[in-house]
C-alpha cells in the first residue's frame, strides 16, 4: 500500500509543479516596453514570423565608447552605396546580429569591411553590405533580406551568420512573447524550468550548462530550444533559412552559410558545448546545397587563446575576431567568385 501512496503523492506533486510552473510562465513573462528584453524573456519566442519589429534609423552617427558608428541613407551600417551601380562590381549581402553589425568595433573593423580589404587585395572588385543589426534572429534576417533585394542581382552573393541564439526572440521590440512556443508538443514545462534554473546555477558558478533532457539534441537547453523543430520557434527558425535559401535560388544568388560560436573561457574548449548547434547549421547548409563555414572549428584549429578574439568578458568578437572570421568567409566567397 505504502508504494502506492508514495508514487500517487509524486504524481500529484508534479502535476501541481506542471499547472503552477504554465500558470506562472504565461502570466508572469513579458517584454520590457521601453525597448530592452528582461534577462528572463531571452528564452522566450515572441511571433516575429510577418515583422521585423524595428530597424537602424537612417543618417544617423553615434559614438559607442570610443567608436563612432555610421549608419547611411538607406539605414545601413557603413558607407553610402552608390545609386548607379558599376557594372563590374559583385556584391556581398551580409545579414546577421550584433556580430555582423560589429559590436563596439569601429565601422572599418566589422566582418564586412575586412572583407572589402581582403577581396580588394585579391583583385576582387567587390563591396560587401553589411546588413546586421543588433539583436535580430532568423526571422528578422529573412524580412531583412526581402527589404533589400534591391541592392542585389544575379551573380551576387548573400553570407547568412547565424549565432546560437537565433531562434530566440529578437534584442528589441514590444510584442509579448508567448511561452508556450519554447516547448514541444510532449514536453514537461516544470522539468524544463528546473532544469533551466539548475543550469543557471551552474553558470553563476562558473561551470557552464551541463544538465539536458535525454531527448534534446543539444547540450545548453536554451540554445537547444531555439533550434528543435519540435517547437514553435525552431520551426519559425528553419522556416525563416529556407525561405531565403529560396529566395536566392529564384534570383540567382549564391549563398553562404557561417555558424558563429558563444566564446567564453568557461563554454569555449575542445569541448565546446554548443557544438550541436553547429552540427543543426550545417545540416541545414548541406541540405541547401551552401558552403559551410563554422567558426567554432575555425578558431578551435587555430590553436589560439580564444579570449584574445573577443572583447572582455563579452563574447562579441573584437577588431581581430572579425579580421580572423572574414579571412575564414573569405575563402569560401573566392571559390564563387572564381567560378
Amino acid at each position: 500500500m505504502k508504494p502506492i501512496i508514495s508514487v500517487a503523492s509524486l504524481f500529484i506533486v508534479v502535476m501541481g509543479g506542471e499547472i503552477g510552473t504554465r500558470i506562472h510562465l504565461n502570466r508572469g513573462y513579458r517584454l520590457h516596453l521601453d525597448g530592452n528584453r528582461g534577462s528572463e524573456n531571452s528564452r522566450y519566442i515572441m511571433d516575429v514570423s510577418n515583422c521585423i519589429e524595428y530597424r537602424l534609423s537612417p543618417n544617423k552617427t553615434w559614438t559607442w565608447g570610443e567608436f563612432k558608428i555610421v549608419v547611411n541613407s538607406d539605414g545601413i551600417r557603413g558607407p553610402e552605396i552608390p545609386a548607379i551601380r558599376d557594372p563590374a562590381e559583385t556584391r556581398i549581402l551580409h545579414l546577421g546580429d550584433s556580430f555582423t553589425f560589429g559590436w563596439s568595433v569601429r565601422d572599418d573593423q566589422t566582418i564586412s569591411a575586412s572583407l572589402d580589404r581582403i577581396l580588394a587585395a585579391k583583385g576582387v572588385k567587390c563591396r560587401n553590405i553589411n546588413l546586421g543589426v543588433i539583436g535580430y534572429n532568423l526571422t528578422q534576417y529573412r524580412q531583412a533580406f526581402m527589404e533589400r533585394l534591391h541592392l542585389a542581382r544575379a551573380g551576387d552573393v548573400v553570407v547568412i551568420n547565424i549565432f546560437v541564439n537565433d531562434g530566440d526572440p529578437p534584442g528589441y521590440g514590444t510584442s509579448a512573447p508567448n511561452p508556450r512556443n519554447l516547448f514541444g508538443r510532449f514536453d514537461s514545462w516544470f522539468i524544463n524550468e528546473g532544469i533551466h534554473m539548475f543550469n543557471e546555477a551552474l553558470k553563476k558558478e562558473g561551470e557552464g550548462y551541463r544538465l539536458i533532457l535525454p531527448h534534446r539534441k543539444h547540450v545548453q537547453l536554451d540554445a537547444a530550444v531555439s533550434f528543435d523543430p519540435s517547437t514553435v520557434n525552431g520551426r519559425h527558425a528553419v522556416q525563416a533559412y529556407v525561405e531565403m535559401v529560396n529566395l536566392c535560388r529564384e534570383r540567382s544568388l549564391s549563398l553562404v552559410t557561417v555558424s558563429h560560436p558563444l566564446i567564453l573561457r568557461t563554454e569555449f574548449s575542445d569541448k565546446y558545448l554548443y557544438e550541436g548547434v553547429d552540427r543543426t547549421i550545417e545540416a541545414w547548409a548541406a541540405k541547401a546545397g551552401s558552403p559551410f563555414v563554422d567558426m567554432t572549428r575555425a578558431f578551435l584549429e587555430s590553436r589560439e587563446d580564444p579570449a584574445g578574439f573577443v572583447h572582455k568578458g563579452d563574447g562579441h568578437y573584437n577588431a581581430k575576431g572579425n579580421e580572423f572570421t572574414a579571412k575564414r568567409i573569405s575563402t569560401e566567397l573566392l571559390k564563387i567568385l572564381s567560378n
